[in-house]
């Protein structure tokens, strides 16, 4: 049997939005090796949070808006960065 090990991480995706949720990793794989596999195009978050700015005012600090997901699928060409925490 195949253990799976749950990995935090945080995703900025190429539109600005930003992403804080959970990734599981099967057997000895890396973090770096789910988001490098080209066979599989899209990457399952859990317990994702995510946030993108609405607007900037000079002078006022940016708010955000925050939506809370159960699970996520996320096409991995919309992913900027991706760092494990």
């Amino acid at each position: 049997m195949i253990e799976k090990q749950k990995r935090q991480v945080n995703v900025v995706c190429n539109d600005g939005l930003s992403i804080s949720a959970f990734v599981y990793v099967f057997g000895e794989q890396r973090l770096l090796d789910v988001m490098n596999n080209v066979q599989e195009k899209f990457v399952l978050l859990i317990e994702a949070e995510i946030s993108q700015q609405e607007d900037l005012h000079p002078f006022k600090l940016a708010a955000k808006v925050t939506e809370k997901r159960e699970s996520l699928i996320l096409n991995k060409s919309a992913i900027k960065w991706v760092v494990e925490i």
